[in-house]
């Protein structure tokens, strides 16, 4: 690693595994980036927006629920 720094040092600074440091700069050395590749599967429905306001709604009134069919009637969920 960079500066001289171990990888058992530098996991005891993180209070991780060593495998997670070492597989991070296995990472950065192959691609440049620590950060995941894409990955395929399901595209997401709901918008980020969407997904904020349902969060601030059950943070809000953590004991609610909400009728799923009268959501999916409103014309503003409807595609």
């Amino acid at each position: 690693m960079e500066k001289g720094v171990s990888i058992y040092e530098e996991a005891g600074q993180f209070h991780v595994q060593r495998r997670i440091i070492r597989n991070l700069w296995q990472r950065f050395q192959q691609r440049g980036v620590t950060t995941d590749l894409p990955q395929s599967g399901r595209p997401r429905i709901t918008t980020c927006l969407e997904e904020y306001t349902i969060a601030a709604s059950a943070q809000s009134f953590p004991h609610s629920t909400i009728n799923c069919r009268k959501l999916l009637r409103t014309k503003e969920y409807q595609s």
